[in-house]
C-alpha cells in the first residue's frame, strides 16, 4: 500500500494560529498555520472595542446555545468590569496607564509587549495587542474569535487559580489583554538541549515540566475546557514555575468534571480539525485532518504532553513532519503502525488503503501500537533512543502516546498514577535568555 516518504531536512514546525507571551516569540519558528490568521495593522490600539459598551441583553438560554454570542457577551461585560480576584494585583486602569518597555513577540493574533504600570514601574506585565482583524473571516464585530475564546476561558480559569496556568489580569479595551510576564518559553530551552542535556538538572527539569503540564491540564479539563494547542512555545518557564499560556484555541467541552461529572476528560465532543500544531497533533485529529468537523476529547492535550516529554529524552522533536501526510508516515514508521480493525473503523485514510496498518485484533496485554514494544526491528524509535528514561517514565510516556484515545491516560490519571516519579523538589534550574541552564 502506498505511503509518502517524509523529507529528511525539516526547517520549521507548522504551527497553529495562536501566539505565546514569552520573549522568544519574535524568534520562534514560522510555518504554515493551522487556522486563519488576521491581517496586520500599524495603528495605535484604540481604547475601546467596537462593541456596545453595555452588556448585551441576550437571554441566558440563548447564550448557552450560541457560543459566539456568549463570547461577545463575556467580552462586553469584562471590558466594563475587569477581572477582580483577591489573589491577584488586578490592573483596573485603561491601557494608557501602562508603559511599553519592549516588543517580546508576534504571532497571527498580534503582538506581545513587556510593559509596566506607570504607577508602579517595578511591576512587569505582558500586554497582548491584536492586529486589525475586521477584514478576516475569523472575527466578530472586528474582534478575533481567538481573543474572545481566550478571555472567556481565562476568566473562568482565573476564578480558580492554579500555579501552572498563566495569570490573566484583565481586558483593557481595544482588544488588549494583560498577563503576568514570564521571561522565557520552553521552545528556547529545547533548542539549546545539546548543551542542556549535559546538565545533571536536565532530567529533573523534564519531569517537572511534564508534571506541571499534566497538573495544569487536569485543572483546565476539570473546569470543562480543553486547550488544543499545547506546544513548547506556549509553555512559559520562570521563577514562578511552569505556566501553560495562549488559550486562543481553547474551547468548552460541554461541562466540567472527570468521568461521569459533566462531559469530563473522557467525554466526546465535536470540534474543528484545524487545531494543534502539526508536530504535537494527536492521531484522532491528524488521521482525519481533511474533515471539517471531528469528534475528540481532552486526550488531544495529553498526546501533546507526551510528545514534549519524549522530546526531552530524545533530544529532538519526536514526529517532525512537513505536511499531514509526511507527519502520519513518520509517526507510523517510528512509533508503530495502527491495528487494522480499529483503524479501518475510525479513519477513512486506512479504509482507502492510503497508509499501512497491522491486521488482526490485539491479544491480551499487547500494546495498541507496535512502538509500545521497544525492540521491534525496523522501527526508528527504540528504548536506546531515550537515555535516562526509567521504567516508570517509560510507562507514562507510552500511556500518553496511545493511538487509541479511549486507552490513553487522562491528565488526572497521569498525575495521580505516576506521582512517585516526580520527586519532592519543585524548584527549576535557572536559564539565560538563550535558554541554556546556568
Amino acid at each position: 500500500m502506498a505511503t509518502i516518504k517524509p523529507q529528511k531536512k525539516r526547517k520549521a514546525p507548522p504551527a497553529s494560529s495562536s501566539s505565546s507571551l514569552s520573549k522568544s516569540q519574535s524568534k520562534s519558528q514560522s510555518s504554515p498555520q493551522s487556522s486563519s490568521s488576521s491581517s496586520s495593522s500599524k495603528q495605535k490600539p484604540k481604547l475601546a472595542l467596537p462593541l456596545n459598551p453595555t452588556p448585551f441583553p441576550t437571554p441566558t438560554a440563548y447564550l448557552s446555545q450560541n457560543p459566539t454570542s456568549r463570547l461577545l457577551h463575556t467580552l462586553a461585560s469584562s471590558s466594563l468590569h475587569p477581572l477582580q480576584n483577591p489573589h491577584l494585583t488586578t490592573p483596573s486602569s485603561p491601557i494608557s496607564s501602562y508603559s511599553k518597555i519592549s516588543k517580546i513577540g508576534s504571532g497571527a493574533y498580534g503582538h506581545v509587549y513587556q510593559c509596566s504600570s506607570k504607577s508602579s514601574p517595578s511591576h512587569l506585565y505582558a500586554l497582548k495587542r491584536p492586529k486589525d482583524s475586521s477584514k478576516t473571516s475569523s472575527s466578530k464585530h472586528g474582534t478575533p474569535i481567538t481573543l474572545l475564546r481566550e478571555i472567556e476561558s481565562l476568566t473562568t480559569l482565573s476564578k480558580n487559580l492554579h500555579p501552572n496556568i498563566i495569570q490573566y489580569y484583565g481586558h483593557l479595551g481595544g482588544g488588549c489583554i494583560l498577563f503576568e510576564f514570564v521571561k522565557i518559553d520552553l521552545s528556547q530551552i529545547l533548542r539549546s538541549s545539546p548543551l542542556n542535556r549535559l546538565s545533571p538538572l536536565w532530567s529533573h527539569f523534564g519531569k517537572e515540566v511534564t508534571r506541571g503540564l499534566l497538573s495544569g491540564l487536569a485543572h483546565v479539563h476539570s473546569l470543562g475546557w480543553v486547550h488544543r494547542d499545547i506546544k513548547p512555545s506556549n509553555i512559559l518557564v520562570g521563577n514562578s514555575g511552569v505556566k501553560i499560556a495562549d488559550f486562543g484555541l481553547a474551547r468548552e467541552t460541554g461541562g466540567g468534571g472527570v468521568r461521569g461529572e459533566g462531559v469530563g476528560e473522557r467525554g466526546e465532543f465535536e470540534g474543528s480539525g484545524k487545531v494543534i500544531s502539526l508536530w504535537y497533533r494527536c492521531p484522532e485529529v491528524l488521521f482525519n485532518w481533511n474533515e471539517p468537523v471531528l469528534k475528540y476529547d481532552c486526550g488531544v492535550d495529553v498526546w501533546s504532553v507526551g510528545c514534549i516529554m519524549g522530546e526531552f529524552y530524545l533530544g529532538r522533536v519526536m514526529f517532525e513532519g512537513r505536511s499531514e501526510d509526511s507527519q502520519i508516515n513518520i509517526m507510523l514508521g517510528s512509533w508503530g503502525r495502527v491495528r487494522g480493525d480499529w483503524a479501518r473503523d475510525a479513519f477513512k485514510i486506512f479504509r482507502e488503503g492510503r497508509f499501512d496498518y497491522v491486521e488482526g485484533e490485539l491479544r491480551e496485554g499487547e500494546a495498541d501500537n507496535v512502538g509500545g514494544k521497544w525492540f521491534d526491528e525496523g522501527w526508528k524509535l527504540s528504548r536506546a533512543c531515550f537515555p535516562g528514561l526509567g521504567e516508570r517514565e517509560e510507562e507514562l510516556l507510552k500511556g500518553m502516546l496511545r493511538y487509541d484515545r479511549r486507552k490513553r491516560l487522562t491528565s488526572r490519571e497521569a498525575v495521580l498514577k505516576y506521582e512517585g516519579i516526580w520527586g519532592h523538589s519543585r524548584s527549576l534550574p535557572s536559564f539565560n535568555m538563550d535558554g541554556v541552564i546556568i
